[in-house]
């Protein structure tokens, strides 16, 4: 056993070396992108360009119903939120707290396009019965985060999850991590910890992507009124999820074992099991930064360069989430 296991400890250690050098031949490579993408969208104010940024932060989760969702709709859970999204914003809905609070599976099955959400049992000759479909437990998934999180918001008087998070970057001493820490304590559906041995270790994903998208929209922007507190990004952790953890594996920077592929995490077993790969998943990140000579890429650009070369398909599905 002592053997297999340092066995297993040199190869990892080899394959961290290669994907260091693989690392810096990536940063070298890549140069200048042209800058982040822009969404195809008109905003009347920043408020509701930060709340559509916002929205899609929230809802990106549920990669558990990924397969299912790839034959019903043949679409990405990516492609199927944004398109949502903006489809509302189009059609002129006041995507607010109250808003929120009142969506229903009707209005989310419409303005998402979804296919699967109930299906027709027959249960007589000739008579049939509307009952839940595949995707619904997806569907019930996204309601209660946004009826939770609207309700948030009305409690602190805020009329939109947008101004919120722009009056976050307007208070006192704001930066990216104040930011991703204030919704965090504020919204259970940002809220994302892992425990081990007794001590938690923040990870906050999605409140993460909404840090990193708010760079990206608003950083080269001469009239953002918010630009001094756009700051801190390199010092928030990785998005860790399903696809950066298959990413690592398939780099050979992570094993996981046969009872880790498939996760529920309505069981307590499962869940500290999940706790502990991704807190695995974080120190392999951070070994493979640290493996690079030189000039350290930051923990973003590390993530960034292991699900650009090596994505495919997951490796890890986690069921009942709703931190990915």
């Amino acid at each position: 056993m002592v053997e297999e296991d340092l066995h297993a400890q040199a190869n990892m250690s080899d394959a961290e070396s290669q994907a260091a050098a693989a690392l810096v031949q990536w940063r070298a490579a890549r140069g200048e992108d042209g800058g982040p993408q822009r969404l195809p969208l008109q905003f009347a104010s920043e408020a509701e360009e930060i709340n559509f940024l916002a929205l899609r932060a929230l809802l990106d989760f549920g990669r558990g119903h990924a397969a299912v969702l790839q034959d019903t709709n043949q679409r990405s859970l990516d492609d199927m939120v944004l398109f949502g999204l903006m489809h509302m914003h189009i059609s002129g809905k006041k995507l607010n707290a109250q808003w929120m609070v009142d969506a229903n599976a009707f209005g989310i099955t419409q303005h998402f396009d979804l296919k699967g959400v109930t299906a027709e049992k027959e249960v007589m000759g000739g008579v049939f019965q509307t009952v839940d479909g595949p995707l619904m437990p997806y569907v019930k998934q996204v309601l209660e985060v946004l009826h939770q999180t609207g309700q948030r918001l009305q409690i602190v008087s805020f009329d939109s999850l947008g101004d919120y998070v722009l009056d976050r970057l307007t208070s006192s001493a704001p930066s990216l991590p104040q930011l991703v820490a204030d919704l965090a304590a504020r919204f259970p559906a940002f809220r994302d910890v892992a425990s081990q041995d007794g001590s938690k270790f923040a990870l906050h994903r999605k409140a993460v992507l909404l840090a990193r998208s708010l760079s990206e929209a608003f950083a080269d922007r001469d009239s953002c009124s918010f630009k001094a507190a756009l700051i801190g990004l390199d010092q928030l952790p990785p998005a860790i999820d399903s696809a950066l953890v298959s990413a690592l594996i398939r780099a050979n920077l992570l094993a996981i074992q046969p009872d880790e592929c498939r996760l529920n995490v309505t069981a307590d077993e499962d869940t500290v099991k999940e706790h502990k790969l991704r807190l695995r998943a974080m120190r392999a990140a951070e070994g493979l930064r640290t493996a690079v000579e030189g000039d350290a890429p930051s923990l973003r650009e590390v993530e960034e360069f292991l699900r650009a070369t090596y994505s495919g398909e997951a490796l890890l599905t986690v069921d009942n989430t709703i931190h990915y």
